[in-house]
């Protein structure tokens, strides 16, 4: 997230550059302000056959992509990896694998991503309105428009 204006007075800021950053500052108050993303999971959920599941949303535009979310106050990446895929597709997770870390510029945020390996009984949320559990080859064509959801994928 940017600070354009200064989130104590509503000042448009302007930009110093302070060591190695460039910061948004209020001339009104004189407080700096560092830039900041938020943090998200992103997960290549696998069921024993080694299928990959892909879901496509209630919500948004009509594509697959991978289960993610946001990462909670106090919640570890682990726990929202858990929490994510119990919440969307109603599965357990067993191993939790760190992929890697990727920005998505266009939302300002930072995709986290991770292999998991799940199992129980599908129970879709009302933010999922399908899921597929698909081979790799299958999952990259399925995510073809998603390209950190690909990325993630391809490492495995």
């Amino acid at each position: 997230m940017k600070f354009n204006y200064c989130p104590e007075d509503g000042t448009k800021t302007s930009f110093i550059k302070l060591g190695d950053d460039i910061l948004s500052h209020c001339p009104m108050c004189n407080r700096n302000y560092q830039d900041f993303f938020y943090t998200c999971v992103i997960i290549v959920a696998r069921n024993s056959s080694g299928k990959i599941a892909c879901i496509k949303q209630s919500y948004g535009r009509d594509r697959y992509v991978l289960v993610a979310g946001f990462v909670k106050p106090n919640e570890t990446l682990t726990d929202a990896c858990k929490r994510e895929i119990l919440e969307e597709i109603g599965l357990v997770s067993l191993n939790i694998k760190y992929l890697g870390s990727m920005p998505m510029e266009k939302t300002e945020n930072l995709m986290v991503g991770f292999l998991v390996d799940v199992d129980g009984f599908i129970n879709l949320s009302r933010e999922v309105k399908e899921i597929v559990f698909v081979s790799k080859e299958e999952a990259l064509d399925l995510l073809k428009d998603a390209n950190i959801a690909s990325k993630f994928v391809r490492m495995i």
